[in-house]
Parts: structure tokens; C-alpha cells; sequence
């Protein structure tokens, strides 16, 4: 990790070019290493909790429990309960309730257990959050999503999984999330008697009757009481420095993105951590962050220290979309949010308006995507994490599911095309990301290679200049071909996709495995819907790749198709050689 800090620092020293002097202060580097040492320590002293799924058994009256799952789900007031841990027998005494906003409504519900005392299996802490990851089929992505955070020696919540039995009967793996709270401030090594505060004007705007999502678009100024009106309209822990608060919100709200903005943020946020946080989101696609995803601490007894952010609430990540017609996250594909922020958030709209930061953000999100997120990186991750799953207690449970139906939306005969949808959306968000590294174009549906020095191994992306990849070959032999271009234009050929995919190849052939990627996503992103059903994979599963030939005769290609990833793969070497059509139709 302090390698990753290292080369921000260079970084950062590159950009001082900007006549703005940026730079990593030798004590608060050390402070922050320190941190990451004390952090590094106590995760080992937890990898083996880490590593598996821990049993949770949880015991509720009959009627109590009746009661918990009839009443308004929105229902805060607690129930009570025991709790055992794995192969401890020990009850401890715990209340019970449901948690966080739209998932109360999904059909699996996300638990909170508050105990009276603070509990070694929660690391000294007084809540054990148990998120339900229903909209998850993988059941992984919440967990990456917060162990990347880590990777870096971001300030996160740790996470674990949990076999939860419900008065002795399994009711699903939940994936707990550290409360963010004194308590988990302590375990990473910082101070617990720190600032917490989340922006939570989304949800508040009534009590300013306005209508802006964020309190950094807010103009402070214009009520009376700023630190009353704070209380009401955020979330906070502790004893808020609301002084210490008001000075960044006001700071954020009057100062212009720009050389001034550069030259100041530093005095009030911690530039490396702040960019990292800010990147990862780009990375894994979560821009729901931007709004009240989040919660920003402050170590109040230290006159040196900057703001930091702290994730929060990663179920929505790595693909998974919002319909609101279908109500969820779901099956549906999407992997173009674009790099900026949402809700009006001008603490990051500013910061990503100022070009010195914007090329600071660019260089370092490459960095991260080719040295350390890689590709292998999270294969070894879905590797891992398919392991502890292994041990999942719907298999080996007497009696499950009775107040939930099922882990997921997803199916369990399904599971493997969840995982690669996983690692699917990693592989084409980095070519939208790398799209826009280099620049957007206007023209889509269409790109052109220069394939004259590609040779057996390579994979080639046909990436249109919006971003999305249209197609990808995976190079068995060149045959002294010079250029390949893609082209997708709609077409009455086939009832279950509507387009047709026409490749050309100048001189020669290449031959390789051929992949086609189509759309199935009408959300605000504004994608068009190419599968010709409403529901998210349908039919799909009968689908497959065909060539259109000379004679206007349909040759069914053998192939394999991903519905969650909207691919089609063939399963045989084709040869690409001048002008063909491709299609996806039914068998």
C-alpha cells in the first residue's frame, strides 16, 4: 500500500507545474502509514473471520417475530432477541429491527442487532448491520466493493459474512457492515472521539423547503441558527466540531472550481485520500455515493488534520442498475455511468471542474487500473470469496427460508454467470474508462483497428468513442491483416436482437474467438433496449451468434451466451476475412 501513497505523492509533485504546491506532509504521511500499520495488524488478528462465513443464530418469540415482519417495515422501534456466535454458546442480548430505506421493501430484509455493551465478535462495537445483498446474485459485490477501499488504506467499514438462522430455522448468508461510529473509528487506529457527519440533505430538503440534494449546495448563510438547522438536515455521531464544518460547507459553496479552488482544498480535505475515494466509485460504477452515500470524519483534537471520506452503502455496484419500473437493482446491465458527480454535490463537482485536479484524477485512476485493480486482481477476489460461499447454510440446512423466499433475485443454477457478470462488467468498464481517458468522440456504433502488428494472444476491444465495446476478439492467428473495423446498424433480421453487426477486414484475415456485446438497459443513462422483451434475460438463453451469408442464408455459429453480461461468444475459431454480418437470433 505505502508504494500506491508513494507515487500519489509524485503525482502530486508532478502538478506543481500548475504553480500550486502539492504535496504529501511528511508528518501526516507518517501518521497516515502509522494508521495503515495499526489497521494492517488488526485485520490479521480478524483473517479468519474474514475468511469464512460465521453462524448467527438468532432466537425471537413467535410473536414477537410475527410482529417484526407484519408491522409498517419503516418501523423503527426495536424487538427483543438472543444471539449466539458459531460454536460459542454464550447468549448475548440483542434488539432487533429492520434497516436501511428501499431494501425494507425488498422480500429478504436487512437486520440491525443492537447489543447493550460492546462485543469482541463485533470488535468492541454495540450493532452488528446485516445487509441482506438481495439484489445481489453474486453476493460478492458489497464485499469487494469495501476490500478495495481497504486495499488502499482508505478509512472503511470491515465486513463479513454471516449464516443467519432465525429461531433455528436458515434464512440466508447477510453480509455484515461496520456501523460507521466511535468504534470503528477506534479500530483503525484514529481517533474515536472524532467529527462523523452524513449529508443527508436528499432526504431533509423539506425542512428548508427547497429543492437542491446536497448541503454543499446549500447557501449557509441564509438561515439563523447554521448549527440547529445542520442538526436537522445531516446525520452525525459524536460531538460534531459543527464550526469545523461550517467553515468547509461555506469554503465549498462560495469558492469557484478553478486555480483558487486547487490552491485551497488542501486546507480543508486530505487531497490523496479524498481523490482515491473519489476514483474508486468511477471505478466500481457507484455513483449513488455522490448524494448521502457516505460520511465524511474529522480528528477535531488534531489542529493538522483534513477531512476524510468514509464509503458506505456499495449493493448498487460492479453492473448492477436501477429500472424504476422493475423497482431494484436487478439483471439489467449498465457499466457507462459517466466520470462526474450527481445531486448537485459541488464539493466533487468542483473538484472534478478544476482541471488540476481533473488531470491529477486521470493519471492516478490509470494508475490504479493497470498496477493494482487489475484484472487478476478480481479474479482472484471472486475466486476467493466462491470459496467461503461455499459454505452458504442453504446447503447444508435442516429448514430454510421461511421468512425469506431466497438468497438473492438471482437463481443458484445461475451462479457461475453471476460471477463472470461480475468480471464481465470489470473488463468493459475499464474500456469505457480508458475511452474516456483518451478522450469521447461523437460517433458510436461504429470503430476501426489498426491490427497489422496483432499477433495470437491478444485481445482485441472494439470500443465505439461513447465507450461502449461492441465486440472483442480474442486473436488466434493474423494473416497479414492491416485493419478491422465494427459496425452495429438496426435490422429486421433477427425478433430477438434487432441489429446486425457488420465487420470488415482489408487484406488478409484474422481468426480468433468472437465476441458480441448488446444492450438491454433503457435507465437514465439513456441506453437503447436491443432485446426485444421487457423482461431482463427472458429468452435469451436460446440465443446465438449467426453470419449472414452471400447467398442470404443464416449459418448458426456454435456459441455460448451470458444473458447478465448481454454477450454472445462463439465457440468455434471464426476467420474474419473482407466484409460479414453478424447477428444474434434464436436457435
Amino acid at each position: 500500500m505505502k508504494k500506491w501513497f508513494a507515487f500519489f505523492g509524485l503525482t502530486l509533485g508532478i502538478f506543481s507545474v500548475f504553480g500550486i504546491a502539492f504535496y504529501l506532509v511528511p508528518s501526516q504521511s507518517s501518521t497516515f502509514n502509522e494508521r495503515i500499520e495499526l489497521e494492517n495488524q488488526n485485520e490479521e488478528k480478524t483473517q479468519e473471520g474474514k475468511n469464512e462465513i460465521i453462524d448467527l443464530y438468532l432466537d425471537v418469540r413467535e410473536e414477537s417475530l410475527s410482529y417484526l415482519y407484519s408491522r409498517d417495515r419503516f418501523d423503527d422501534n426495536r424487538i427483543d432477541g438472543t444471539v449466539i456466535i458459531g460454536d460459542d454458546t454464550t447468549k448475548h442480548q440483542t434488539e432487533i429491527r429492520f434497516r436501511g430505506n428501499s431494501s425494507r421493501g425488498l422480500n429478504k430484509k436487512p437486520l440491525s442487532l443492537r447489543f447493550d455493551k460492546p462485543k469482541d465478535f463485533i470488535f468492541g462495537g454495540t450493532h452488528l448491520n446485516l445487509n441482506a445483498m438481495y439484489t445481489d446474485p453474486s453476493l460478492m459485490r458489497e464485499k469487494i466493493s469495501l476490500d478495495m477501499f481497504h486495499d488502499l488504506g482508505l478509512l472503511a467499514p470491515k465486513t463479513s459474512y454471516y449464516n443467519v438462522y432465525i429461531n433455528g430455522i436458515f434464512e440466508g448468508v447477510y453480509l455484515s457492515v461496520d456501523r460507521i461510529d466511535e468504534h470503528m473509528i477506534a479500530f483503525t487506529g484514529n481517533n474515536p472521539r472524532g467529527t462523523l457527519i452524513r449529508d443527508q440533505f436528499r432526504h431533509n430538503q423539506h425542512i428548508a423547503n427547497i429543492e437542491v440534494s446536497s448541503i454543499f449546495n446549500f447557501d449557509l448563510n441564509s438561515v439563523e441558527n447554521k448549527e440547529e438547522f445542520l442538526e436537522q438536515t445531516t446525520s452525525y455521531r459524536n460531538n460534531p466540531n459543527w464550526e469545523a464544518f461550517m467553515e468547509l460547507q461555506e469554503w465549498v459553496y462560495e469558492t469557484e472550481p478553478g486555480a483558487e479552488y486547487a490552491a485551497e482544498f488542501g486546507n480543508y480535505v486530505d487531497i490523496p485520500s479524498f481523490m482515491d475515494w473519489l476514483i474508486l466509485h468511477f471505478l466500481i460504477a457507484d455513483v449513488d455515493a455522490f448524494s448521502d452515500d457516505y460520511w465524511m470524519y474529522l480528528d477535531q483534537d488534531d489542529p493538522e488534520a483534513k477531512w476524510q471520506l468514509i464509503p458506505w452503502d456499495k449493493d448498487l455496484t460492479f453492473g448492477a442498475h436501477y429500472r424504476s419500473e422493475v423497482g431494484t437493482g436487478n439483471h439489467y446491465f449498465a457499466y457507462e455511468s459517466p466520470v462526474n458527480s450527481r445531486f448537485g454535490n459541488k464539493l466533487l463537482e468542483k473538484f472534478l471542474a478544476t482541471p488540476e485536479f481533473r488531470d491529477m484524477m486521470n493519471v492516478r485512476m490509470e494508475y490504479l487500473m493497470k498496477e493494482v485493480f487489475t484484472p487478476n486482481y478480481f479474479e482472484s477476489k471472486v475466486a476467493e470469496l466462491s470459496e467461503v460461499l461455499l459454505k452458504n447454510g442453504e446447503h447444508t440446512a435442516e429448514q430454510s427460508f421461511i421468512l425469506h423466499r431466497k438468497n438473492s433475485i438471482g437463481e443458484p443454477e445461475f451462479e457461475d454467470y453471476y460471477k463472470e457478470n461480475l468480471l464481465d462488467f470489470v473488463e468493459l468498464r475499464y474500456q469505457y474508462l480508458t475511452q474516456y481517458l483518451g478522450g469521447f468522440g461523437i460517433e458510436e456504433n461504429h470503430t476501426s483497428l489498426d491490427v497489422s502488428n496483432v499477433v495470437k494472444g491478444e485481445t482485441l476491444y472494439l470500443t465505439d468513442q461513447k465507450g461502449w465495446v461492441i465486440g472483442k476478439i480474442e486473436v488466434e492467428e493474423n494473416n497479414s491483416a492491416d485493419n478491422l473495423s465494427i459496425s452495429i446498424e438496426q435490422s429486421t433480421l433477427s425478433n430477438e436482437i434487432d441489429r446486425v453487426w457488420t465487420i470488415q477486414t482489408s487484406k488478409g484475415s484474422l481468426s480468433g474467438t468472437l465476441t458480441l456485446y448488446y444492450r438491454n438497459d433503457t435507465g437514465w443513462i439513456g441506453k437503447e433496449n436491443w432485446y426485444m422483451e421487457d423482461t431482463p434475460t427472458g429468452d435469451q438463453w436460446y440465443m446465438q451468434l449467426a453470419e449472414v451469408m452471400e447467398s442470404s442464408e443464416i449459418r448458426t455459429i456454435p456459441s455460448y451466451i451470458n444473458p447478465y453480461s448481454n454477450k454472445v461468444v462463439s465457440l468455434e475459431i471464426l476467420e474474419l476475412k473482407g466484409t460479414q454480418q453478424f447477428l444474434i437470433k434464436a436457435q
